[in-house]
């Protein structure tokens, strides 16, 4: 997940650079590049990596609400910060900066975030009072 937040905030600025030449091929290759190489990445690993954050007892809204509401506050309002930084500056290099800085955000909430060990989990049908730890 890190190396993929990493190569989206080395392509932000490239990316709004290709919009800008107008020139067709180097817009479809770079936001190709962008769509299927670094979007499709981090989404590839989110099942694997956001399950193991939470027990089983509660994984299923665990992953649920974090995900979904990580993703409708983060994905929701982004058209309006980048609408708004792009009105107040005129030009789209506020909108470039706006998804390194939440790229960056990623990269940290990655590397503080630890996966819940299995030996730790509670079986189920044990109080967790008893279990082994």
């Amino acid at each position: 997940m890190t190396g993929s937040l990493v190569a989206s905030a080395l392509l932000a600025f490239p990316l709004f650079m290709a919009f800008d030449s107008k020139s067709a091929l180097l817009i479809v290759v770079t936001t190709t590049v962008m769509i299927a190489g670094v979007n499709a990445s981090n989404d590839a690993i989110q099942p694997g990596y956001f399950t193991a954050m939470f027990g089983t007892r509660i994984r299923y809204s665990g992953v649920s609400i974090g995900r979904e509401g990580g993703t409708i506050i983060g994905g929701g309002l982004a058209p309006l910060i980048a609408t708004a930084l792009f009105a107040r500056a005129g030009h789209w290099w506020p909108v470039a900066g706006w998804i390194v800085l939440t790229s960056v955000a990623g990269i940290v909430g990655a590397r503080l975030a630890r996966p819940i060990p299995a030996a730790r989990e509670v079986p189920v049908g044990v109080a967790p009072t008893t279990a082994v730890r």
